[in-house]
């Protein structure tokens, strides 16, 4: 996983990889304790889905407020997914595929990033 800023998750997108963000603080205790999970969910679903090309990133609120900002986060922590997609009108445009706060069970965890990263695996 990446300590990453909107540069870095901009490049990733632009580069077709879906984006997968946790959105923390340093002070926020809950966010001590789901970064973990969240480095161990990266690992689990590269070892399932050694085919899907995504970015696993970490973001810091309080470094990368506009990104912060963009994503909507009014909560830490807070995972966001975002992958490039047609508009009606076939501009290429950010698309929200995951999102939710606070911490989840690990059985939970595999369901939803199972769910969202199966799709890219089989596009390869």
């Amino acid at each position: 996983m990446v300590e990453a800023g909107a540069a870095d998750v901009e490049r990733f997108l632009s580069e077709g990889k879906p984006v997968v963000i946790d959105f923390h603080a340093s002070w926020c205790a809950p966010c001590r304790a789901y970064s973990p999970k969240f480095a161990r969910i990266e690992r689990e679903m590269r070892r399932k889905f050694p085919a899907a090309d995504l970015a696993f990133v970490s973001v810091d609120v309080d470094r990368n407020q506009d990104l912060a900002r963009e994503a909507k986060v009014r909560s830490v922590p807070t995972t966001v997914a975002w992958t490039m997609g047609r508009s009606l009108f076939g501009r290429l445009r950010k698309k929200q595929a995951l999102r939710f706060s606070g911490d989840r069970s690990w059985e939970d965890l595999v369901r939803t990033f199972s769910a969202l990263i199966e799709p890219h695996a089989r596009e390869r």
